[in-house]
């Protein structure tokens, strides 16, 4: 599992206190592969807020879920390490605005090429993803 800055990525920083920030979401999307590669549920549940969304389309077909459902899913199927399949997970851009951050991934897992696009919301010193919206790009 590999992650990295990417040649197309941007980091717009605006603020005085803003690294910390920086660090913060960039431990939180570390938590994010780590958790998706190892299919660990807890761990990345921790990345979401209770009420986040996860919503976009595969293949066409509509995709909403709240992350409760979302999560069903992670737990019920095989993680690529579990089937020793590679990934690739790139963070091509971030972008932290006062409390609220957007964050712009490439996942290739599974046989799928996703493009993910987080909404995050720093609440009582806390980042955690709001909403996650994806597609998969054949």
């Amino acid at each position: 599992m590999s992650w990295c800055m990417g040649a197309e990525g941007s980091l717009s920083i605006i603020g005085v206190d803003i690294m910390q920030d920086v660090k913060a979401i960039t431990a939180l999307i570390e938590r994010y592969f780590d958790a998706t590669y190892r299919g660990d549920v807890a761990l990345l549940r921790s990345v979401f807020d209770p009420r986040a969304r996860v919503i976009g389309e595969i293949n066409g077909v509509p995709y909403a879920k709240h992350i409760d459902e979302y999560l069903a899913g992670v737990a019920g199927r095989q993680s690529p390490e579990e089937v020793g399949d590679p990934v690739v997970m790139t963070l091509l851009a971030l972008d932290v605005q006062h409390t609220i951050a957007m964050v712009k991934l490439h996942v290739q897992m599974l046989g799928f090429n996703y493009y993910n696009f987080f909404s995050l919301v720093r609440q009582q010193r806390a980042w955690r993803v709001m909403t996650k919206t994806l597609t998969h790009q054949p």
